[in-house]
């Protein structure tokens, strides 16, 4: 392979033709042609010369999925004043930092009309395209704005693309202009176009919001011997041994080229899959992955099996956009095999890359624009065998992909996180990384959450990876200049984050149910369940309020109590979060009312006091309902309908309400603060009405009923169990 020779397709098929013999109208068919195979860097170079015959210079480029090398072709056009020509041998620039481009130069020699004839928006827009699809953000900015500026309708997604590259250099306060400009006609709501704004203005709102960056998460750039001046990228991690080793990928100095004797071929340009490890507090200098994995071609994103039996990564030919797989080595007998591209993954003329495997081993997640998906590149998983053969391939979804791009997928099975980066959820520019939760089965996601800066920036960052303890991470992002590269050059770097413990808290106020009114002085006791911490003591201010930090990792019982009050109680734990967390809780008091309070549901056999199964079942909720009021005593009181003898009513009943009293202190409920009393009929049920007027369901009172259904559910009212509150302690700031 002639890495400076023969990079473009077009080239190869075209030859390379003397600027002077071709005309406007041939290099628009080249810029079309090279535009249609995703050769982006020949097509916007092409797309210049239509406008300026003078264009010269050579565009070297790294992209966040793949990299490509553009060499434009030889070309003995007289240089243009105001530009100075480059090299064939120019340096790498990556996207998206390339040099900003130069103003048009129009042709003395030109007719008027030609831009009319040749389509001056057209080639603008198209140039536009070129470099937002190439992530050249920069320049993307300039030429979106040059098509702005052509009131074009043939073009209407520019504005919104122009406000997208705006945000991405940073730019939020000018990107939300445009974007607020667009979402301003309603009657477009329908449209890609308003759509996209909509999702930018979100993302430019969030990205000027202060709660958008997540304090406890820390991240730095790994060291030189990783990221160095001799490496145009480092991006695309792996775990190779947990914390201690990573596969990476990168395009350095030293890297595996077809022919070493070729001088012409330069790996800088071509992307292998090294092994890094670490050094105390730093890192050793990458070693090149052993076995016939390397090649000439680009190679990258790799995932190692557990046993290390098994290795996926993406191979992808700088010759040709399309040809870019998932492939798959062995290691036997001591040694890595031959790769072999894996079916149902990949389809011929499609994009498969970033190969995820689950802790299981029984599932391959990747990103692929192949047919069947939302848009763009999707995320897609396939079943793996024993013998490591991949099922059909399964779409993620849409709660997951969109009709943008989603990539790098990496799946945390301890968790049941995916981690991906994105450019079409709600972001702050660019690619920014994110988090779906999955369901049991991994086949529904939740709706993604931003991991927020500093993980993110306006720029791409991709390519996340978290160890088990979730307090370790990596991830590559070109939102530096990479001046080993370029001075005015954006390249992926690797970077590391370390979270710090998160911190957790919980604030609420506490309430009179009834009134709404909050209660001062109101003592809330936070427990540990599982009983390792000593209880402590909260006591809420005039404005019923409380507050309090919690320690990481514990589940704890909260009751809020005050005197001539129920309590109420609720829970909280800070067990399995990895982020920091304030918890708000607040009470709703009940007054402990004077008279009865029936307890619904108390059955006995018949004319017995032996208590039913149901009927224990609501004294258990009763014996928790005294455990929580622990400063309450109560009578249980039972009574009976009015037919038998007063005597034979007042003996059974008062049998059936010590049976409710035995079952309770069988749960442990102090005899002390427990009567029972039966009173057979002789005070029936009663209730008032919203007048005051008291109504009891006495002898005349049934009697006068005109159904015989209807008395026999007055009898039912006066066959209870219920309960007096009849003392109660002042509550004291103490355990017990």
């Amino acid at each position: 392979m002639k890495m400076r020779r023969v990079i473009t397709i077009l080239a190869l098929l075209c030859g390379f033709v003397s600027a002077f013999s071709q005309t406007r109208k041939e290099w628009l068919i080249h810029a079309d042609e090279a535009f249609k195979l995703e050769d982006y860097p020949s097509a916007a170079y092409y797309y210049q010369k239509v406008l300026d015959p003078g264009t010269h210079g050579s565009r070297d480029y790294l992209f966040p999925y793949d990299i490509k090398a553009f060499i434009a072709p030889l070309d003995s056009t007289p240089a243009d004043s105001t530009v100075k020509p480059t090299s064939a041998d120019s340096v790498v620039k990556p996207i998206p930092g390339d040099t900003v481009a130069k103003p048009l130069v129009v042709d003395s020699n030109m007719p008027k009309n030609i831009t009319q004839r040749i389509g001056y928006d057209y080639v603008v827009h198209r140039i536009a395209e070129c470099y937002r699809l190439m992530r050249d953000y920069d320049n993307a900015e300039l030429w979106y704005a040059k098509a702005v500026k052509t009131e074009s309708k043939k073009f209407p997604n520019d504005r919104v693309w122009y406000g997208m590259m705006l945000m991405t250099n940073k730019k939020y306060t000018e990107a939300q202009a445009i974007f607020e400009s667009i979402t301003a006609d309603s009657t477009k709501k329908n449209t890609y176009t308003y759509k996209r704004a909509r999702t930018g203005l979100l993302g430019c709102y969030f990205a000027l919001d202060t709660n958008s960056f997540k304090k406890e998460t820390e991240i730095s750039i790994l060291d030189t011997n990783v990221n160095s001046s001799d490496a145009s990228a480092v991006f695309a991690s792996g775990f190779y041994e947990a914390s201690i080793e990573l596969l990476v990928t990168s395009a350095r100095k030293g890297g595996k080229v077809t022919d070493p004797k070729d001088k012409e071929e330069d790996p800088y340009y071509l992307c292998d899959i090294y092994l890094i490890s670490r050094k105390d507090q730093g890192w050793k200098k990458p070693e090149m992955f052993e076995g016939p994995i390397n090649t000439g071609m680009h190679e990258g994103a790799p995932v190692i099996s557990i046993n290390k039996d098994m290795l996926f990564f993406t191979r992808w030919n700088p010759l040709d956009a399309k040809d870019c797989g998932i492939w798959m080595s062995r290691f036997m007998n001591g040694k890595w095999l031959e790769a072999s591209k894996l079916p149902n993954v990949n389809i011929d003329g499609y994009k498969s890359m970033h190969p995820s495997l689950s802790f299981e081993e029984d599932k391959l997640y990747f990103s692929s624009n192949r047919p069947g998906g939302k848009g763009g590149m999707d995320i897609w998983y396939v079943t793996i065998d024993d013998a490591g053969n991949p099922g059909m391939a399964i779409n993620l979804g849409s709660n997951v992909n969109t009709t943008e791009n989603e990539v790098s997928p990496f799946y945390h099975s301890k968790t049941t996180t995916l981690y991906f980066a994105s450019d079409g959820h709600l972001g702050i520019g660019g690619l920014d990384i994110f988090k779906a939760y999955a369901s049991e089965t991994d086949t529904t996601w939740t709706k993604p959450v931003n991991m927020k800066s500093p993980v993110n920036s306006s720029r791409d960052d991709a390519y996340f990876i978290i160890l088990n303890d979730q307090k370790t991470a990596y991830f590559s992002s070109d939102r530096e200049k990479c001046t080993g590269c370029n001075p005015s050059a954006y390249c992926y770097k690797l970077f590391e984050v370390v979270k710090n413990p998160p911190v957790f808290s919980i604030s609420g106020k506490v309430f009179d149910k009834e009134t709404g009114l909050v209660i001062q002085g109101s003592l809330v006791t936070f427990k540990d369940v599982a009983q390792n911490l000593q209880p402590f003591l909260l006591i809420t201010n005039d404005s019923g309020y409380y507050e309090s930090p919690l320690p990481e990792d514990f589940e704890f019982f909260i009751k809020a109590q005050k005197n001539k009050y129920f309590a109420d109680a609720t829970s909280v734990s800070t067990k399995g979060f990895t982020e920091s967390q304030h918890f708000i809780r607040n009470f709703y008091l009940v007054r402990i009312p004077a008279g009865e309070i029936v307890i619904e549901g108390i059955e006995y056999d018949f004319d017995k006091a032996t208590l039913r199964p149901r009927s224990k079942q609501i004294l258990d909720t009763l014996a928790m309902f005294l455990e929580l009021n622990n400063q309450v005593s109560i009578e249980i009181n039972s009574h009976t309908d009015i037919r038998g003898s007063d005597q034979y009513n007042l003996v059974l009943s008062d049998a059936r309400a010590k049976s409710c009293m035995d079952y309770l202190i069988t749960k442990g409920i102090d005899p002390e603060r427990l009567k029972s009393k039966g009173y057979g009929e002789t005070t029936p049920f009663a209730f008032k009405d919203k007048d005051g007027n008291e109504t009891k369901y006495d002898e005349p009172y049934i009697k006068a009923l005109r159904t015989e259904n209807e008395r026999e559910a007055a009898h039912q009212k006066n066959r209870r169990t219920s309960f007096v509150v009849t003392g109660e302690t002042k509550i004291q700031i103490r355990y017990k």
